[in-house]
């Protein structure tokens, strides 16, 4: 069977809001070390480049409801909440540290229950919920 989930190996599902919106994006570590891309977020580039990384959160919640017996669902949950209007990292990824690196001004937290953590994602976008 051809999975809608196996393009998804080796990386962290982030669930980001701007402008009061949210989007769900799907990429490998180095693109949630936002420090390391300070200029592109503070130039209104970052979004730009993480483009190619969203997913529709439509589009997952109809794969969830149609492959929900074979998936190890806790492998396609979040591990990132990213709010740029607030300038907060919640990271619940524990192999790294990611809300150590934020950009000065910008508040990261490590939320080690994911249950907790995934309270913390607004119930339009709970993708995983059927």
């Amino acid at each position: 069977m051809n999975s809608y989930f196996s393009k998804f190996q080796n990386g962290i599902f982030a669930v980001v809001k701007l402008d009061g919106k949210l989007s769900l994006y799907f990429g490998e570590n180095s693109w949630w070390l936002l420090d390391d891309w300070e200029n592109d977020i503070l130039n209104d580039n970052y979004f730009q480049e993480i483009e190619s990384l969203k997913i529709e959160f439509e589009s997952i919640h109809n794969a969830f409801k149609t492959e929900y017996s074979d998936l190890d669902k806790s492998t396609y949950l979040p591990s990132l909440y990213i709010d740029f209007d607030h300038k907060e990292l919640y990271n619940n990824f524990f192999d790294q540290a990611l809300e150590n690196r934020i950009i000065e001004g910008w508040k990261g937290i490590f939320i080690e229950n994911q249950n907790q953590f995934l309270e913390m994602i607004p119930e339009n976008c709970r993708y995983w919920k059927i």
